[in-house]
C-alpha cells in the first residue's frame, strides 16, 4: 500500500494526516436544530334557539430542524347560523388567515442546501474566520458557507386570505331542503 503521509502519487486528492489532529467541523450538525412546534387554539360557541354562533382562533410556530426554515400561521373563524322562520333557515361563515414561511433550499445539488454542502465541505475546514465572522472562503463548495446563507439569506412567502360564505335555506315540506351557498 501507500503511506499515506506521502503526497508522492495522489494527485490533488492528497491531504496530510495531521489534518485530522487540528479542530475538525460536523458541518451536518451545526446546519440542524431541534425542531419545535407550538400550536394553540381557543374556540367558543354559544346562541339561543334560533341563533347560533361559533368562533375560533389558532396560532402555530414551527421550527424546522433545519436552521432558517420557520413557519407561522394565525386564523380566525366565525360561524353564524339563524333561524328567521320555521321553514328558512340563514347563515353565513368568515374566515381570515395570514401564513409566514422562511424557507432555506434544502432540495438538490445547491451549495446553498446545508445537507449537500455538508457532505462536500472537509471537516477541517473552519466554519468561521478567527475574528468570529463566518468563513466564506470555502473552495470545495463554491466558496459558499451554507450555514451563513441560511442565516441571512432571506427567503419568504407571506399569504394573507380572507374568505367568506353565506347560505339561505328553505324547507318547504319536511322531506324537502333547499339550500342555495355563494
Amino acid at each position: 500500500g501507500r503511506n499515506p503521509d506521502d503526497p508522492a502519487g495522489y494527485g490533488n486528492t492528497y491531504f496530510p494526516k495531521s489534518l485530522l489532529a487540528g479542530p475538525q467541523t460536523n458541518w451536518l450538525k451545526s446546519g440542524l436544530r431541534n425542531g419545535k412546534t407550538q400550536k394553540y387554539e381557543l374556540t367558543a360557541s354559544g346562541g339561543t334557539e334560533r341563533l347560533t354562533n361559533y368562533f375560533s382562533a389558532a396560532y402555530e410556530d414551527i421550527e424546522g430542524i433545519v436552521i432558517g426554515n420557520n413557519y407561522e400561521k394565525l386564523n380566525f373563524r366565525i360561524n353564524n347560523d339563524f333561524q328567521a322562520h320555521e321553514k328558512v333557515k340563514v347563515g353565513s361563515r368568515v374566515g381570515l388567515s395570514r401564513m409566514a414561511n422562511e424557507d432555506v433550499s434544502t432540495g438538490g445539488l445547491s451549495y446553498l442546501n446545508p445537507f449537500f454542502g455538508s457532505m462536500i465541505i472537509l471537516p477541517w475546514t473552519p466554519m468561521y474566520n478567527e475574528d468570529g465572522s463566518f468563513n466564506t472562503d470555502i473552495s470545495e463548495n463554491s466558496d459558499i458557507n451554507p450555514l451563513f446563507s441560511a442565516k441571512t439569506n432571506e427567503s419568504w412567502d407571506k399569504q394573507f386570505r380572507l374568505y367568506g360564505t353565506g347560505y339561505l335555506e328553505y324547507k318547504p315540506i319536511e322531506q324537502l331542503t333547499l339550500k342555495t351557498n355563494n
